[in-house]
């Protein structure tokens, strides 16, 4: 399954469940790493970063990302 992410706070929220240092990670490269403890193969696509998961993990993955994106928003 592929997750894509864009938005300003993208890099945050990726920060967060990532140990890899993001800001190193260039267009057209891509890593395999752990993610929330899920591993996930993560690459930049123009704005937007995608996070490929297997199958079985992705409602859980989806499931920590909103949670994620709701502790970054500005008052949350």
């Amino acid at each position: 399954v592929v997750i894509e992410l864009f938005g300003t706070r993208t890099d945050d929220i990726l920060a967060m469940g990532c140990p890899l240092d993001l800001a190193s990670l260039a267009p057209g490269r891509c890593a395999q790493t752990l993610f929330a403890g899920v591993k996930v193969l993560l690459y930049r696509r123009g704005d937007a970063v995608r996070l490929h998961v297997e199958r079985p993990l992705a409602h859980w993955l989806l499931d920590w990302l909103r949670q994620a994106a709701t502790s970054v928003e500005p008052g949350g």
